[in-house]
């Protein structure tokens, strides 16, 4: 039989079954695994050996605790090594679950930063179209103050020449001399009349 066998359960009884119950188990299970009736199962054999096994080790009293005080050990090393697998599962959850967390974080974090990258560059660019505006309403100013110098000097040059026209006009005086009728020569007349601008005769 092997030894991995649990005979309590292959006989389907528990661990506290008196000799009766034993007994009593062990003929059910006889009969149900007896080769002459399982012609067609080729493990019917097995089963009934192994059955008849647990049976006998079960009726000795000796053999039956030895098997106890293995069954409890194993038992107990099943219990420990289940217990340390739902910690490591615990663990590894709970691993899981941070690492999650973390990546969560970094994805948040990740987007927070992209928002920013986006709003510094939305900022620099209005910043930009806002520096263009106020250069180019500086260079239209300039050009309208350059436009209104010119208008005006050419205003106050065009002025200026009607007025030195209308001065000249106004400075102008003719005189007819008759020789016979005064007793002026003409240089005495030129001499007078030079002081006070050029003379066309």
């Amino acid at each position: 039989m092997d030894a991995e066998i649990d005979v309590y359960e292959l006989l389907g009884i528990s661990i506290e079954a008196n000799e009766k119950e034993i007994t009593k188990a062990y003929r059910i299970k006889a009969l149900q695994y007896h080769p002459d009736k399982n012609r067609d199962n080729p493990d019917a054999a097995k089963i009934f050996h192994d059955v008849k096994s647990a049976y006998d080790l079960l009726s000795d009293p000796k053999q039956r605790g030895e098997y106890d005080e293995r069954q409890r050990a194993r038992l107990a090393k099943r219990q420990r090594q289940n217990a340390l697998s739902s910690q490591r599962k615990r663990m590894k959850s709970q691993l899981e679950r941070d690492e999650r967390a973390a990546r969560s974080v970094h994805v948040e974090q990740q987007a927070r930063e992209q928002q920013v990258r986006e709003e510094a560059a939305r900022f620099r660019d209005e910043a930009l179209k806002a520096e263009w505006r106020r250069d180019k309403q500086m260079r239209e100013h300039v050009r309208q103050a350059h436009a209104a110098e010119e208008e005006t000097a050419q205003h106050a040059q065009h002025a200026a020449e009607v007025l030195s026209e209308a001065d000249e006009l106004d400075r102008t005086i003719r005189v007819r001399w008759d020789g016979e009728q005064t007793q002026h020569s003409p240089e005495s007349l030129r001499a007078v009349f030079l002081q006070f601008g050029e003379l066309e005769e």
